[in-house]
Formats: C-alpha cells, structure tokens, sequence
C-alpha cells in the first residue's frame, strides 16, 4: 500500500514538473517588415444618449472602414514608421432628426504618418495630406491614425501571464485640447486558431478618463468623463501581427458650457468594435 502511495505521488510530481518545463513561452512584437503594406478591416458599433435641456435625445451609429498600412521604415530600435490611410470610408447615423450615410471619400488616400515601438507604443504623429470637407479643413482630432494597437508585454509571457499598459493621449481640437488616458491589464489565455491562423489569444480589461475644454461657435466648453473596456485579440506571434480585435467600450461623460447659455449636457455611450486583418 506504501508503496503505491509513492509511485502515484512520484507520477504527480513528475507530470506537474513536466507540464511547468513543457509550457510555452511567447516573446511578443510587431513585425511589420519595411516596404510592405496590410490591410485592416475596422467594423464599429455604438450608441449614444444625452440630456439636453430637459429633453433627452438617442442616436445610432456605425462606420465601416479600410484603413491601409504603408510600412515607410524600420529603425534599428525596432520603432516602425507607418503611413496610414483610408482605402473606404463609410458612416451611418441615426437619431430624430433621420438617418444618414456618408461615404467619406476625401479621407480616401490621405496620409498620416505614425511612429510606434515594437510593442506598439506611439512615439509621433504627423499629418501628411491634410483633409478638406465642405471648403473646410478637417480638423487635427478628427484626422489622426486610422487605428491603434494592443500595447504588447516587454517580457516574454506564457499562458496566464499578465500586464498592464497606460496610454495618455492630447488631441488638439475645436480650439482646445482633450485629454485621454486609459489604463488597461491584458491576460494571456492560451493558443486559438482565428481565421485559420495559429494565435495567442489575450483578453483585456481596463478603464479611461477624459477631460479638457475647447470652443464651439464662441462658447467654452469643458468636458469630464471616464468609462470601461474589454475585449479580446487574437495575435500571430510568428508574423507578429494582430489579427482581431474585439472590443466594448462604455462612457458617461459630462460637458459644461459657459456664458449666457449655462448648461451641463450628459453624455452616455456604448461602442462594440471589431478590427481583422485583411490578407
């Protein structure tokens, strides 16, 4: 009876340490190779509900985009030198006032140049063709990269492993500047065939805030907010390269304007995303 004891605890032991020894671990990167150029299909979602003087007013919308990425250059650090821009570019809102779809066609072709890290932090960015709709140049925060990417470990993980990334991004707008800032922990969950390719799958969770101030039409206006999200990628580790993404956004933000017209305006949204990579 000893005996068979210790050989079904020397069986444990062995399997335990055999399946720590034999667990897979990933260096994770983009691999985005110079001269090259990929394509990204980016489907979203979302709906919106704000409080305006008494009144509260429901809208819907969608955009259906193409974005193209130029690989311009590799550094010897590995930042990679992206020009992105829009192959298609489509939006759908509805709300009381109607339904209405645009086809963005002066986005199409229009560049603008983004430098990210291996891991895809951005470093700079920079609008190369500049936009004009309606006789009126688009505006920077309305023009900025088609898409970003997961922010990836800078050490090598394995199958429930985790990390967290914090993002602060200024955009320039409506002659102000807004401040985004999201704080997010991605898990790995282990590997998933996606679209017919081997992928690690990761899972993430997080959340963001948002505040600034701007004009519109003479009046100031500041903005506060913050919001959740979650989602999942799946990432082709050989290739290095993303290719879903799923993600859900929810936001409640407040905006307060000032002078004559007084008021503080409630702003509460829901975006469900999907970015897949196109061969």
């Amino acid at each position: 009876m000893k005996t068979t004891f210790k050989l079904l605890t020397f069986v444990m032991i062995f399997l335990f340490i055999d399946n720590v020894q034999t667990q897979e671990i990933y260096k994770l990167e983009y691999k985005f190779e110079k001269g090259k150029t990929y394509r990204y299909k980016d489907n979203t979602s979302g709906s919106m509900t704000q409080e305006m003087m008494g009144r509260e007013m429901k809208m819907r919308n969608e955009s259906n985009n193409v974005v193209r990425l130029v690989v311009d250059n590799v550094t010897k650090d590995k930042n990679i030198v992206l020009m992105m821009s829009a192959d298609s570019a489509r939006m759908f809102s509805s709300s009381p006032r109607g339904d209405t779809t645009i086809y963005l066609k002066e986005l199409i072709g229009k560049r603008t140049k983004v430098t990210i890290s291996n891991l895809g932090k951005i470093f700079n960015r920079e609008i190369i063709d500049t936009v004009e709709i309606g006789g009126g140049r688009m505006s920077g925060g309305a023009q900025r990269e088609a898409l970003k990417f997961p922010i990836l470990s800078e050490k090598p993980v394995k199958a429930g492993d985790s990390w967290s990334a914090v993002n602060i991004d200024t955009v320039n707008q409506m002659g102000g500047k807004v401040v985004v800032t999201k704080d997010v922990e991605y898990q790995v969950i282990g590997k998933e065939k996606k679209n017919g390719i081997d992928c690690l799958k990761i899972i993430f969770n997080g959340k963001s805030t948002v505040e600034g101030k701007g004009v519109v039409q003479g009046m100031e206006f500041f903005i506060d907010g913050s919001g959740k999200v979650n989602g999942t990628f799946y990432f082709d580790v050989k290739a290095g390269l993303v290719i879903v993404e799923e993600s859900n956004t929810d936001s409640e933000t407040n905006m307060a304007t000032t002078g004559e017209q007084q008021m503080i305006i409630p702003i509460t949204q829901t975006t469900i995303s999907t970015l897949t990579y196109i061969k």
